[in-house]
This record gives structure tokens, sequence and C-alpha cells, in this order.
């Protein structure tokens, strides 16, 4: 459990910083992320293995003790998740989900940039990054 441990508590509770890139809409994805890992745990019959991670986030968070009493379950499926970049501005990526055979507790999520302009702007972040 400590990689899922990890993973969580790295999105579940770290709000946005000074990083270069971030999520435009960090309380909705957060909210998002949270309906997720309640559902998997579900899923997974995980509830009483997971407990004390929730317990734990829920004391250091604030905003992560509120989301979790709304109770909210989420699947992974389909959707459009947006980062800021300070340099490229907003950039769009849709993401799908897929079962992994096998492996209940695992899903494979594939990126795809929203948009030619998202491409575009994915294209250039790479280039600037790669030597």
């Amino acid at each position: 459990m400590a990689d899922e441990t990890c993973i969580y508590s790295n999105n579940m509770c770290d709000q946005p910083s000074n990083a270069s890139t971030s999520n435009c809409n960090w309380d909705s994805v957060a909210r998002f992320i949270i309906g997720v890992f309640r559902g998997d745990a579900a899923r997974a019959g995980a509830a009483a293995i997971v407990q004390p991670l929730v317990d734990e986030l829920c004391a250091k968070n604030p905003d992560f003790a509120a989301m979790w009493r709304e109770s909210g379950v989420n699947d992974t499926c389909e959707g459009v998740r947006r980062l800021c970049h300070a340099e490229f501005r907003e950039i769009g990526l849709k993401f799908s989900s897929f079962a992994v055979d096998g492996r209940a507790d695992l899903a494979m999520l594939i990126y795809t940039p929203a948009s030619d302009g998202d491409a575009v702007r994915i294209r250039a972040i790479t280039a600037a990054h790669v030597g």
C-alpha cells in the first residue's frame, strides 16, 4: 500500500505550488481524484485497509477532509484534464481509462491532446526540455 499512499497523498492533498505546471482547477480535480480513490477502494474491498490513510489525510488537510465527507464516488472512464503552464498557457488533455485484464485493482489511463493547439504546446514543451 506504500506506493498507493504516495500517489494518492501527493495528488489529493497537495495544492498547486509555484511549479510551472499545475491543474488549472485544483478543487474539481482533487474532488474527482478523491471520488475515484473512494470508488477504487470500494471495488477492491479495501475500505478498511485505506481508512488509516484517509484518517491521516483528513487530519493533515481540511480541504481533503471536507471533500471526503461529501462521499462522492467517481470512475476514471474519460474526460478532459486542464493543466496550466507558466510559459505555454493552458493545455487540455483528453483521457480515457481502460481495465487491465486480470487486475481489478489497476486501470490504464491514456492521455492525448484535447486540440491541435494543445498538441502544438505539448511539442513545444517537449522540445524545450529535451537536450
